[in-house]
């Protein structure tokens, strides 16, 4: 069976699985890549978290325009007025990840934009994500995307030519 492409369709697809079986199922579907013919991972657009309540959504927000700062779960749990026990468990509802997973997860997905959109260094990269340095960026985003940092911008960088097509068209 052929995988849906992201955007409308896979959005479209998700937030069917979503009302069938459930908002966490969906995400973790939704949010894994489908493998291409020959092992090779097709690349698809990071689908919007999944937020179950609004009095949850300020903090994920938060969390997205702050994701160059340390976060444990501690500091996330004093800004959001509750224990770190009681943050954990509602965070966990709330995404279907842990907090830290979920952080690491869309910091990988920061560095990706990053790659694909700007020229800055793998180090630089790695401090505006948030991981600090070049050698954790790696390893994150090779376990979670499946490619180095370095080989994913080669594949997927629109630099130069991406821009003169989109110009012409």
């Amino acid at each position: 069976m052929p995988s849906l492409p992201g955007g409308f369709l896979g959005n479209l697809a998700a937030a069917l699985c979503g009302k069938r079986h459930g908002a966490r199922l969906s995400a973790l579907e939704a949010a894994k890549p489908p493998q291409r013919d020959g092992g090779q991972r097709q690349y698809i657009d990071q689908p919007i978290p999944v937020r179950c309540s609004e009095g949850f959504a300020p903090h994920l927000d938060w969390i997205l325009t702050n994701l160059h700062r340390p976060h444990t779960v501690a500091t996330l749990a004093t800004r959001a007025h509750m224990s770190a026990r009681t943050f954990a468990r509602r965070f966990v509802e709330e995404t279907g990840r842990t907090p830290m997973q979920w952080v690491t997860d869309q910091r990988v997905l920061y560095a990706r934009r990053l790659l694909e959109e700007t020229d800055l260094d793998i180090d630089r990269i790695a401090d505006r994500s948030g991981f600090g340095t070049a050698t954790l960026l790696r390893h994150h985003f090779r376990r979670i995307i499946g490619v180095t940092p370095s080989d994913y911008r080669r594949r997927f960088s629109c630099g130069g030519p991406c821009e003169e097509a989109a110009a012409t068209a």
